[in-house]
């Protein structure tokens, strides 16, 4: 069993059913969907252990000042792994970028811009 089963394991009583590696997105850091009775959760698998502290310490503080961001559940002992919530597959970016180079964006992508922005201090 993989160091991110275990904390699946630990933090929710439960082994997961699947593990399915997540599209990389510009970072050495690999994700992957835990699925099981225990729900869904994302897990990371870091290679850099500064980095690593450095986004624990950022979701902290992101998620004790209300931000909407993925909290995080449990940590290897190394803190090289760890599992967070699943907050689905939409990213803002990902959700803008066809509209990007035109700037013709929907209402509803310019709502969601206006509230994304809202949330910040």
């Amino acid at each position: 069993m993989s160091r991110l089963e275990s904390l699946y394991q630990s933090f929710t009583g439960y082994k997961p059913f699947e593990m399915n590696l997540l599209p990389l997105s510009g970072s050495a850091r690999k994700y992957y969907r835990l699925s099981g009775e225990g729900g869904t959760l994302i897990g990371c698998i870091g290679t850099n252990p500064a980095e690593n502290k450095a986004f624990l310490s950022i979701d902290e503080a992101f998620c004790d000042a209300g931000f909407h961001a993925p909290r995080v559940y449990a940590v290897s002992e190394d803190g090289m792994e760890y599992i967070q919530e699943d907050l689905g597959d939409g990213q803002l970016f990902e959700l803008l970028k066809p509209q990007i180079p035109s700037g013709n964006f929907s209402s509803d992508q310019k709502n969601w811009l206006r509230d994304a922005l809202s949330l910040l201090p």
